[in-house]
């Protein structure tokens, strides 16, 4: 999931939970502050060390603090605890899109190649999406 739709979500279910959508905003701040602090570690260890070494930690620590956060909002914890989980586990997502377009570069190195690796996708999809829609 993308840190956007993460803050999207975050808003959604506080903001159903509470009713009210300034602490939502607040709740969902505290885990793009995480992000934006943590992000940018993330990426040079990622460019350090691989991306395998960097993200099965991330991994580790996002699945327990998204559940947490889960968890706390669901038993209407207090605030607080709201904003540190929220925070954790903003600070624990991964940039995927950065690391997929990485993987893709080191695949294909030629640019002329993988556009027309691109565009030879789109067009299957579009050539199927005509066979469904014939059929």
């Amino acid at each position: 999931m993308t840190e956007a739709r993460a803050g999207l979500g975050t808003v959604l279910l506080i903001s159903s939970i509470t009713g009210r959508y300034g602490p939502a905003g607040t709740v969902a701040a505290a885990g793009s502050v995480g992000y934006a602090i943590c992000a940018p570690m993330a990426a040079t260890l990622t460019d350090r060390l691989g991306q395998h070494r960097v993200l099965r930690p991330q991994a580790a620590v996002l699945a327990p603090s998204a559940v947490t956060f889960l968890l706390c909002a669901q038993l209407r914890a207090p605030f607080w605890a709201l904003l540190a989980s929220s925070a954790v586990a903003g600070a624990s997502m991964p940039s995927l899109g950065s690391r997929l377009r990485a993987r893709w570069s080191a695949l294909v190195t030629d640019s002329q190649r993988l556009h027309h690796r691109v565009r030879a996708g789109v067009s299957c999809r579009r050539n199927n999406l005509r066979h469904q829609q014939a059929g």
